[in-house]
């Protein structure tokens, strides 16, 4: 599928420019394999390689989090992670970003996306994390750090766990390669709720439709297990995974399927 903003399609000197959205089952067995669809279609090796811990920073188990993610990019990726155990702010110094501005490949994950998205506007990560993609980087979000990156932002656990309708909150808007505001929404057919409605990540159709309500924007709604990865170099847009991903506008809803371009 074509269409991305031509403005943010320069010419890359070396490094493609992927970005990869998951909806869930980021570190999954079978998951492994749309890493593997994106690395292999590489011509150079991924090198300085990243884990963005923000997002599960604030949980007692992060260190295992991390221990985790990157026993699962070594044993099924054949990629070493590098830590970069940025959890609060406390934690952030200059050498974060530096880093981050050399990376091949980004990966970022669980946890609550306002706890990192605040933290991440507040030391411009999304200028950062944008200018890294417009100069070539493999990035890849799932689950709440991919929530980060639209205009808007859902207060997840703000609204499934406390019942605070606030609204929405800002994210680092990465997405603006689009020409429109987005707001991405993993777990879009999450069932988990059994008698209750925990779709569009959790909160249900009804409160999503509330939040949005009066706002001009593309919903990228994205089925579990499965990944939306955006090829800025060839100005495509891919599925891949079990499920489907959902363009949703005022101007109608486009649903990409497994191996729909």
């Amino acid at each position: 599928m074509t269409g991305l903003k031509e403005t943010s399609l320069a010419s890359s000197k070396s490094k493609n420019r992927i970005l990869t959205l998951f909806g869930s089952g980021e570190t999954s067995p079978h998951m492994a394999k749309n890493y593997r669809h994106i690395i292999d279609g590489l011509d150079y090796d991924l090198r300085t390689n990243l884990l963005l811990d923000t997002p599960f920073g604030f949980q007692e188990n992060n260190t295992i989090l991390s221990k985790k993610i990157q026993d699962y990019f070594s044993s099924k990726i054949n990629l070493e992670l590098r830590n970069l155990k940025f959890i609060n702010e406390e934690s952030y110094d200059d050498g974060h970003t530096e880093l981050l501005s050399e990376a091949d490949f980004i990966f970022s994950g669980p946890g609550s996306p306002t706890y990192a998205s605040k933290i991440w506007i507040k030391h411009n990560l999304g200028g950062v994390l944008k200018n890294k993609l417009n100069s070539g980087v493999v990035m890849a979000f799932a689950s709440a750090a991919a929530l980060t990156l639209g205009r808007y932002v859902i207060p997840v656990y703000e609204i499934y766990k406390v019942g605070n309708m606030e609204g929405l909150q800002d994210g680092l808007n990465v997405l603006d390669f689009l020409g429109k505001d987005t707001l991405i929404v993993p777990h879009f057919n999450n069932k988990e709720g059994g008698d209750h409605d925990t779709s569009h990540c959790f909160i249900g159709k009804k409160r999503f439709n509330e939040l949005i309500n009066g706002l001009d924007i593309i919903t990228i709604g994205i089925d579990e297990h499965t990944s939306l990865t955006f090829d800025l170099d060839k100005s495509i847009m891919s599925v891949r995974g079990l499920g489907n991903v959902y363009f949703i506008s005022s101007a109608g809803e486009i649903c990409l399927k497994n191996g729909n371009e």
